[in-house]
């Protein structure tokens, strides 16, 4: 797109907005009121009314043709967007019921599902060292049988880990 171009279209919708305003609105409707002050000035104003008209109404038509491709864009990216998000939503009903969803891609030194970045876990310890590394931070299980009382409280985990809701009475479900 030239720039000469560039200038037009934000020219157009420039002038687009502003007569779509209100102050735009009151000024052409008191401008209509003039020929009943002004009787004998009639005829000039109706020549100055139709001027405006003859440039307004074909700088409308471009302002309302660049206002409605940024709007078409617009829509684009959201329907784009919509439909990768369903993609995704598909992916994951059709995954199998007992693997966990999948998570986004992490950094390195930050646990899997961890939103905190600033805990790094050494890749060497096994799982009872990290557990217990994490308990003495309180980043994790700060009970030692934490894993039997949530079990005794809710139930078994589903298959990522996730122990059930109490039922209002305060019994597993």
């Amino acid at each position: 797109m030239s720039r000469l171009t560039a200038l037009d279209d934000k020219l157009a919708a420039a002038v687009t907005r502003a007569f779509g305003s209100m102050p735009a609105a009151y000024l052409l409707a008191l401008y209509s009121l003039l020929p009943l002050a002004l009787p004998g000035a009639q005829t000039a104003l109706l020549y100055w009314s139709n001027c405006v008209q003859l440039i307004a109404l074909p700088l409308l038509m471009v302002g309302q043709n660049v206002l409605g491709r940024a709007a078409e864009q617009r829509a684009a990216e959201t329907h784009d967007a919509v439909l990768a998000e369903l993609a995704l939503l598909r992916a994951l009903v059709a995954a199998p019921a007992d693997q966990p969803p999948a998570q986004a891609p992490t950094d390195p030194t930050t646990p899997k599902g961890s939103a905190m970045p600033d805990r790094p876990v050494d890749p060497h310890l096994d799982q009872a060292a990290q557990a217990a590394a994490l308990t003495e931070t309180h980043n994790g299980p700060t009970e030692p049988d934490e894993q039997q009382l949530l079990a005794a409280q809710f139930g078994a985990p589903n298959s990522a880990g996730v122990y059930g809701a109490p039922t209002p009475e305060g019994n597993p479900a």
